[in-house]
This record gives structure tokens, sequence and C-alpha cells, in this order.
């Protein structure tokens, strides 16, 4: 697929105008393409990213919760990538991701504004390390999901998981974290052709509103699918490899007592 690579240091100025601007239009001003500078990092497999010596031992237990082996060989990541994780909080995902696409790929991590209280005090300076070394394949923005600060097809691949559902949380100091129509309109404007939008998040029972986002933090896959296809993406996989028929959906997935047994549903999505 062919699409104008953005850098690290582009993607920073866009995010600080979309923090200082609010009543700008983000991700609409057109960037030159431009080409990656290679860095010291190597692309890896899978099983290697995994059982890289550099990472955290505090990651390891969520390998079991996330079935993380199964669910990121599903998505397929390609070495030279450019990705963008939403949603991606402390990075425990991206930093397998960056070893995955390599020095020649970027890996962009992104968390909605007021997303503080989800994610431990300095978790991300401490995944990315001094000046970003420890990962530098890796930049990190903050935005709504309704207001990206990235060109038009400009990443090759989104992942998405356990967020679409917080597209309905309704904490009590936060509005929300994106309009979902809008949202979705935003994710299909920075994929490039081709590309492929991965969603991964907490199965809630079929014909359920929204409102399960807020109440349970799970989600009708049917609402994702309606969002997704609206926006002009076509669903072209969907998989039970995380499925879990026993969970209880009519309970929170924080008082389900072993978070590797949620019930999630995973789909992929080509914009044409």
């Amino acid at each position: 697929m062919s699409l104008g690579l953005i850098s690290a240091c582009q993607i920073s100025e866009t995010n600080k105008d979309a923090n200082t601007e609010t009543d700008k239009e983000v991700g609409q001003t057109p960037t030159e393409p431009s080409k990656l500078t290679p860095l010291p990092l190597s692309a890896l497999s899978l099983a290697d990213a995994l059982g890289h010596k550099d990472r955290p031992e505090d990651d390891l237990p969520k390998d079991k919760i996330y079935k993380t082996e199964i669910m990121v060989d599903f998505m397929g990541i390609p070495p030279k990538a450019v990705i963008l994780e939403l949603q991606a909080e402390d990075g425990y995902f991206t930093e397998i991701f960056s070893h995955m696409v390599g020095g020649e790929g970027l890996v962009i991590m992104q968390n909605p504004q007021n997303y503080d209280g989800f994610v431990p005090p300095n978790a991300i300076d401490a995944r990315l390390g001094t000046g970003g070394q420890r990962l530098p394949n890796v930049t990190s923005i903050t935005a709504n999901f309704d207001r990206l600060p990235l060109p038009d097809n400009s990443v090759h691949m989104i992942i998405w998981i356990d967020g679409p559902h917080d597209l309905y949380f309704k904490p009590t100091t936060i509005t929300s974290f994106g309009n979902p129509s809008a949202s979705f309109d935003q994710i299909f404007r920075v994929l490039a052709p081709g590309g492929e939008l991965i969603i991964v998040d907490n199965k809630a029972e079929l014909g359920s509103q929204p409102s399960s986002g807020n109440l349970l933090h799970r989600i009708d896959p049917s609402i994702v699918q309606g969002l997704a296809e609206r926006a002009g993406f076509t669903l072209t996989q969907t998989s039970d490899i995380l499925s879990n028929p026993s969970d209880d959906l009519s309970i929170s997935v924080f008082d389900v007592a072993d978070e590797s047994t949620l019930d999630r549903f995973i789909h992929r999505y080509t914009k044409p």
C-alpha cells in the first residue's frame, strides 16, 4: 500500500497544536510525506518480542490475562509498519508492537485527554525511557478519539484493545473521550486505503444498549460493527479465539475474579 509516512517529530508538533487549539480542526493540514529514519532496532518475531530480555517483569502476568500470544498472532503485525495503537494505556502492547515493526517502523501510542487517572503516574515515561531512548520507534500522543492529530491516510494499521466500550463511558468529571460516530470517522480518515483496523473488546449481551459500556465496561459487538461500517470500513474477519461462553455478561468486568476468563470478541476491518 502507498502512503506518506509520518515521523515522530511531525506527530509531536501536530499533537501540540491539538492540545492548545481545541477549536481547530486537527489532522486536516496537508503534511509532506517523510521517510522514517532507520533506528537501531531489528524487527522481531512475535515469539522473540514476547521473550525479549528487556521486557518489564510486571508485563509478564498480562500475557495470560490477554492471551497475548494468540491475540497478536491473529493481528499479523508486519515489519516496518506504521501502527496507531488507540488507548494504549501504559504501553504493555506498545512494547511488543515496537519490537515487531522494528526500527524502520513506527508505533504511535494514543491515550485520550483526561485519562491520567487510568494510567499509573509516569508509566508512559518509564516505558519509553529518557528522551524516548528505550523504545526509539514509539511516540506518544494525547487526544480524544474524535480529534486524532494525524494526517489523512498516514498509518498502515490501527489497533484498539479493550477500548470501544469507553466511547460510552461517562465518568463524573469527564464529558466523554469522543463522540462515537465522529471517532470512527477519524479512525477511517487516518488509516491508509487497504489498511486494517483490529478491534478487541469485552463482549456484552447481544442486543444490549450502548450504556453497557458505562455500566459494565462491555459492548455488544454489533454496535462496534455498526459504527465501523457507517464510517466506511468493511468487516473482513471475526474470531472466537478470545471467547469464553461461561463468562457472565451481566456483570462488570471489574467484578470478574480472573480477567483471563473474560469473553472478548475480535474484529478485523479493512479500509477500501
